[in-house]
């Protein structure tokens, strides 16, 4: 990445599937100003209700884990599995469960919502996109010049 940026000046952006973490620690120094799409709020962004929800958690689970976006993404589904299952009521089936959250127009989960339908299974259309820092950590970017 040194001689690529010595020679151009690009900028180099991904998706959240490369994971993130991942790809900050892989990166190292190098990492910094990479951007990438997130499908979660920040996790380390606690005045989002339900990343403070996601935080007690997690702590509660393991004192030592660090928060990320794929554990974040991963709590959310739990989150949505557990909503899924309670709306099931007695008709507790794959076909019921479907039925529940596809039926359900919105399914909020500490203030965020999530939206299911027959040809929507997609949840939530949001992206929050996310730039490496000098630090190795990932920041909000809330406009596409530095500093950021």
């Amino acid at each position: 990445m040194e001689l690529v940026r010595r020679e151009l000046d690009p900028v180099f952006m991904t998706v959240s599937f490369v994971g993130s973490n991942a790809l900050a620690n892989e990166l190292g120094p190098d990492g910094a100003g990479v951007y990438v799409t997130q499908v979660v709020p920040p996790p380390d962004d606690e005045n989002i209700p339900v990343v403070a929800r996601y935080h007690s958690a997690l702590s509660e689970y393991d004192p030592q884990a660090e928060p990320g976006f794929v554990s974040l993404e991963g709590y959310l589904a739990g989150r949505l599995a557990v909503a899924g299952l309670k709306a099931c009521g007695p008709d507790l089936s794959r076909e019921g469960l479907l039925h529940a959250v596809r039926d359900a127009g919105a399914i909020e989960i500490d203030g965020m919502q999530l939206k299911y339908g027959p040809d929507d299974n997609q949840g939530s259309d949001a992206v929050f996109l996310t730039v490496i820092g000098s630090d190795g950590k990932y920041h909000g970017v809330k406009k596409l010049r530095g500093p950021y």
